[in-house]
């Protein structure tokens, strides 16, 4: 039995999403469902549960919500609303988000997993919500990916914000990645919390999910974010167009190109940060190379790479479309 209880409203009523899914064989081979599953509401004052959604072994509509386990889902005190991702029926992998709207007892389907990029379903889905920034927090601690070196174990951590609907892809890792640096290996059946006055994030514990069962991990984790402001957003900006235009002037005048590098390129690069200190001081080489090429070729195509970097920062009513333009066509 999964039980998630989530206080939307202090002395009125509190909203639990409960769900519980047996499923048992007979010996003839024919499946017998006793269903207790659905969505539950606790009314504090008269101490009584409420069925708000049922479930039914039929079949289920999109806009259903469909009861599982291995899930997560957070409240949203202000908005209202009981936002469900992920998770299993059956033997039936999730990948899809739900939003259910206590006020309205609606539910929508924000992502169905098929079309829309969403982090895809792993063990021990663990989510957290700021409800100052209006975003989710997902950690994804054990999920097994496939790529050209074969199967990895890989563990990954997810923002989603409401206001624009969109996931974005903070960090992932496998194994060796996580020993590398400062990252958490990847693990089910941890803990993973928020304190929303420090805006820190705490992770304990969990199963490595290695051949050896008994292995149990004891590590204690901090994690936070730190934003790029406006002004530093602006300088980063301000620095790649004027790399650009570093590069192009190599292939036409090296002593101007140097000008322009200790004087226009030098004022909006950050020293303090080791990486861009490093990128800056990679630049004196590009005056000495034998590959710069000054043709109107590569120097649209590096100016292409630069607006799309660019658009990248900017929100999506504001840019050109981010998905190709064949996958708008209707057929």
């Amino acid at each position: 039995m999964y039980v998630l209880v989530t206080i939307f409203h202090i002395l009125l009523c509190m909203c639990v999403h409960l769900q519980c899914y047996n499923t048992c064989s007979n010996f003839i081979g024919v499946e017998n469902y006793s269903t207790y599953s659905g969505l539950y509401v606790y009314q504090c004052p008269d101490s009584k549960w409420v069925c708000l959604r049922s479930d039914h072994t039929g079949a289920h509509r999109p806009a259903d919500l469909i009861p599982r386990m291995a899930h997560c889902a957070v409240f949203h005190p202000e908005l209202r609303q009981l936002f469900v991702m992920g998770g299993q029926r059956e033997k039936q992998p999730l990948s899809d988000m739900l939003v259910y709207d206590v006020t309205s007892d609606e539910v929508r389907v924000l992502a169905d997993g098929k079309r829309q990029s969403i982090p895809a379903s792993g063990f021990t889905l663990r989510t957290t919500l700021d409800p100052k920034r209006k975003e989710i927090h997902l950690f994804v601690g054990l999920n097994k990916l496939s790529n050209e070196d074969g199967a990895q174990t890989v563990n990954s951590y997810w923002i989603y914000t409401i206001r624009q609907d969109e996931w974005i892809c903070i960090s992932q890792c496998d194994k060796k990645a996580c020993h590398a640096g400062p990252f958490p290996s990847p693990r089910y059946a941890h803990q993973f919390v928020y304190d929303g006055s420090s805006d820190v994030h705490y992770m304990f514990g969990g199963n490595p999910g290695t051949e050896d069962q008994k292995i149990r991990l004891d590590d204690f984790w901090r994690l936070k974010l730190i934003r790029t402001n406006k002004d530093q957003l602006m300088r980063r900006c301000q620095f790649m167009i004027r790399r650009n235009r570093f590069e192009e002037l190599t292939g036409e005048d090296s002593i101007q190109a140097l000008s322009y590098l200790q004087n226009e390129v030098a004022a909006v690069v950050n020293l303090d940060d080791p990486d861009e200190r490093k990128e800056f001081h990679g630049l004196t080489g590009q005056l000495f190379s034998v590959d710069n090429c000054d043709s109107e070729r590569s120097k649209n195509a590096a100016r292409k790479e630069l607006y799309g970097y660019l658009v990248e920062l900017f929100p999506e009513h504001m840019a050109q479309p981010r998905s190709s333009l064949v996958n708008m066509i209707r057929i």
